[in-house]
């Protein structure tokens, strides 16, 4: 492999950039955040995880990282619908039930 592409880092099979739960890529010094790496599409998440980057990196905070556990969505419909968080009562059953999203859904009254 030549030496131009060992500073690529690896892709998955949609051709988003692989990271770990701190950015880096499979290329040292290589890191990617944002829609790039197919987690969260949202810019207010990439600004989030760049910020938590930059602070890892200059601000010699090591174990500073993006939760992606409860990210608030919002669907533009009509009605409006947001979501966040999870049912508390189903939480015991996350290990039966894998990473199945169980949200709370709200819905903006129309009158």
């Amino acid at each position: 492999q030549s030496v131009l592409f060992s500073f690529f880092p690896s892709m998955d099979s949609r051709g988003q950039i692989l990271v770990d739960e701190f950015q880096q890529t499979s290329a040292e010094g290589v890191y990617a955040v944002g829609d790039v790496c197919g987690k969260a599409l949202l810019t207010p998440v990439a600004i989030a995880a760049g910020r938590h980057l930059s602070h890892r990196i200059f601000n010699s905070e090591p174990d500073r990282k993006l939760s992606y556990e409860n990210i608030p969505t919002v669907v533009f419909s009509h009605p409006p619908i947001g979501t966040v968080g999870r049912f508390p009562f189903l939480l015991p059953l996350r290990p039966l039930l894998g990473r199945i999203c169980l949200s709370v859904t709200f819905l903006k009254e129309q009158w």
